[in-house]
């Protein structure tokens, strides 16, 4: 199996497969001992811990249309940023498991910032730091 870091680049060791092997999983994210593991298509990718400056969730409302007429689905999904910016939005199984998730991410990361960034009445993003 290969490991990529979020820059594509494989990273691959016997350690990181072991920690990989040993990680608990919920849906496509696995929480390793100092990395989390996520699966796009058909990569396999590590972020360590250290360099998760902020995650969250975020709930996107998926308009459907059914037989007995219509709704939204609430679609979770994690994100997770660095010091450059958002490295990835991975969607999550439900709600539940983004609560098991976060709470699990917060014991192995407490210097990380679990809240999602500050936005204006217009939806931009207000930079941090600005009031």
């Amino acid at each position: 199996m290969k490991i990529y870091s979020t820059d594509r680049k494989e990273i691959t060791t016997d350690a990181l497969l072991e920690e990989y092997r040993g990680a608990h999983e919920v849906g496509v994210v696995r929480v390793g001992s100092s990395s989390l593991f996520f699966r796009s298509k058909l990569k396999q990718y590590a972020v360590p811990f250290s360099d998760i400056r902020r995650c969250y969730r975020r709930v996107m409302a998926v308009p459907a249309k059914m037989c007995c007429g219509s709704g939204e689905f609430e679609i979770e999904n994690l994100v997770i940023e660095s010091e450059q910016g958002e490295i990835a939005q991975i969607q999550l199984p439900g709600k539940k498991a983004a609560q098991i998730l976060i709470a699990e991410l917060r014991e192995k990361m407490p210097q990380a910032d679990f809240s999602a960034p500050k936005r204006d009445e217009n939806g931009q993003l207000i930079p941090e730091g600005a009031v």
